[in-house]
């Protein structure tokens, strides 16, 4: 099975920037498998239930935010 990979690379930014935002989208979801719902099973019957982990899209985003700040830490 593929999978999609996406890499970040982080680097202080040149300028006064203290805070970066970055948005990945369209990854699978993988509650449904990208479906978008589940099939729920009730006696001799079935029905399919939507996803609550992507809200029955089927695709899930990633908010990533980057706070940059002074490093006292000395090696």
């Amino acid at each position: 099975m593929s999978k999609q990979k996406q890499f970040i690379e982080i680097t202080p930014p040149e300028f006064n920037a203290m805070e970066e935002a970055y948005h990945v989208y369209n990854h699978n979801c993988p509650s449904c498998n990208g479906r978008g719902s589940h099939t729920v099973y009730e006696g001799k019957g079935s029905t399919d239930k939507a996803c609550q982990r992507c809200d029955g899209t089927g695709k899930l985003k990633a908010h990533i935010k980057i706070l940059w700040s002074p490093d006292y830490y000395d090696n």
